[in-house]
């Protein structure tokens, strides 16, 4: 059974980034989305497993630590390991402001460190 939580984000005017939605899933083996394009940026936070994402640039295999980045109007697929399923955390904004290049040029990056920002925003 998948185990999801999710919220929408009731933008309140924070410019210049404003948050749209949020979550996490713990995913079964194989569970998959896409391929499909979003309006804003997606951000997920891979907090354990892994499995394989998707771009028109490359195929990655991801696991605890990675962040996989889905930039507005991109076409991404993104599916859980049949052996060892990811549990991720999301984060969707839009934004009027330049983001960094760690960001806006990767398709991925590894940052354990930000599993507290991640964590943070879909506690309860």
């Amino acid at each position: 059974m998948v185990t999801q939580r999710s919220r929408l984000v009731a933008n309140y005017g924070l410019k210049p980034i404003n948050p749209v939605q949020c979550g996490s899933e713990q995913c079964e083996p194989e569970h998959d989305y896409g391929p499909a394009s979003r309006h804003h940026w997606l951000l997920h936070f891979v907090v354990s497993g892994g499995g394989s994402f998707r771009t028109a640039r490359g195929k990655y295999e991801l696991g605890a630590g990675d962040i996989f980045i889905i930039r507005p109007y991109e076409v991404t697929y993104y599916c859980a390991s049949m052996r060892d399923p990811w549990e991720y955390i999301w984060i969707g904004f839009t934004s009027e402001k330049t983001l960094p290049a760690a960001i806006t040029s990767r398709d991925y990056i590894h940052a354990p460190y930000l599993e507290p920002l991640f964590r943070s925003a879909v506690v309860a």
